[in-house]
């Protein structure tokens, strides 16, 4: 594939219908219309389904980010606070069903920093070594979340320190319902427990690649200071052991870790191939979430990106 630019950059008086843009999102993998007269989250919405109308909604059922429903569909990027970055990832390719576009809307910019990074993960593929990406497709990746219950202490905490939210089931399925959540499992082949603490255990076994390249959320599942940071790696150990409750990991599917080597490839092949996004208020971002990770810089202002989740793509390789 030749050397391009992430995104492709379509202006207001350029060819905007959808047939030019998915011509281009299938080449690029990410394009940003940029001056589409776009200013509040129901211009972001009602514009992103009357360019896409046969394109179903995604639900962020079951999602990690501590994110909150704006409007019906739209959702806020995620509310980590400012100081964190984010690192790369697909979005929700820690489930059998996933999201296969992103609709993403600056609202405001920020002050500083804030860049969306994104990284083609055709070349993320080719930067991986290939000892390291054998084994992951070989063994496949196991992710295990462990959900306590949503009670007012964690929801008062959650306030402070998103992952309480992240924590429990009831946020994360959006219902109080068990038998809905226990539906949603079945659906998306997850392995459920329920506990005598109210608490739930979730595991599903997923492929590393989708449709022949790298496509996974293995680095992203551990708390390791090169992905997350110091700081939040510090914080989220000292709040799990006070407050007793388990972080998301994601185990090689013979339960073993990676090693500090493998992690630090992972984000060396993403970090070689990522580019940095630099938001205008207005903006509108389209990723192709079969092929372009994201993720976010720490940043300092009022920055407000919005979210839309379309379509819907299945891993092709069986579990």
């Amino acid at each position: 594939m030749s050397e391009m630019t992430l995104p492709y950059i379509i202006e207001k008086s350029s060819n905007s219908n959808q047939e030019y843009i998915d011509k281009k999102l299938k080449e690029f993998g990410a394009v940003l219309l940029r001056g589409f007269n776009l200013h509040s989250s129901q211009d972001f919405s009602k514009y992103v389904d009357q360019l896409y109308p046969n394109l179903e909604s995604f639900s962020y059922t079951g999602g990690t980010s501590p994110r909150s429903e704006v409007l019906k569909e739209v959702y806020t990027s995620t509310k980590m606070p400012f100081m964190f970055s984010i690192a790369h990832h697909p979005e929700m390719a820690y489930q059998k069903s996933f999201p296969s576009t992103l609709f993403f809307f600056c609202k405001n910019e920020p002050w500083i920093k804030g860049e969306t990074r994104l990284a083609d993960l055709r070349k993320v593929d080719k930067s991986i070594p290939r000892s390291l990406r054998d084994k992951v497709c070989e063994k496949q990746i196991l992710y295990n979340r462990h959900l306590k219950s949503y009670t007012k202490m964690r929801r008062f905490l959650a306030g402070f320190f998103p992952m309480f939210a992240t924590s429990s089931w009831q946020f994360v399925f959006k219902t109080e319902d068990k038998k809905q959540v226990e539906l949603f499992c079945k659906k998306n082949q997850m392995n459920f427990t329920w506990n005598q603490d109210n608490s739930l255990s979730i595991s599903n076994l997923l492929p590393g690649e989708h449709s022949g390249i790298w496509f996974n959320c293995i680095h992203f599942f551990q708390l390791h200071p090169k992905i997350w940071g110091y700081i939040l790696t510090v914080i989220t150990k000292l709040f799990s052991n006070i407050f007793k409750f388990r972080i998301p990991i994601a185990t090689l599917g013979d339960g073993s870790l990676l090693t500090d080597e493998e992690i630090s490839q992972i984000i060396l092949a993403y970090k070689k191939n990522e580019v940095k996004l630099k938001w205008r208020k207005g903006d509108l971002l389209i990723i192709n979430n079969n092929i372009i990770s994201h993720g976010r810089n720490w940043y300092i202002g009022q920055r407000e990106i919005m979210v839309k989740l379309k379509g819907v793509s299945t891993f092709t390789s069986p579990a």
